[in-house]
């Protein structure tokens, strides 16, 4: 793997977060909508003669984050 593509899954993993972000603030006013983020995760390492090289990141998964006790508090509402 090439220095190349490590770059380019970085930039693809950091569009993701961007989007997200973007997501995020496109829907602050948008009732019931909670905050999501992504979580990167490192790609496993090639194994050469001397050791293992980095293959830079993935997105794992993206979160919503949410607080029981707020839901909660809009169910008594």
């Amino acid at each position: 793997m090439s220095i190349l593509n490590v770059g380019t899954r970085a930039l693809m993993a950091n569009q993701v977060v961007l989007q997200t972000t973007g997501n995020n603030i496109a829907n602050v006013n948008t009732p019931g909508y909670s905050r999501q983020s992504a979580v990167l995760q490192t790609v496993e390492g090639q194994f050469t003669g001397g050791g293992y090289i980095g293959r830079g990141v993935d997105v794992a998964t993206i979160q919503r984050s949410y607080s029981d006790f707020l839901i909660r508090q809009s169910a008594l509402s």
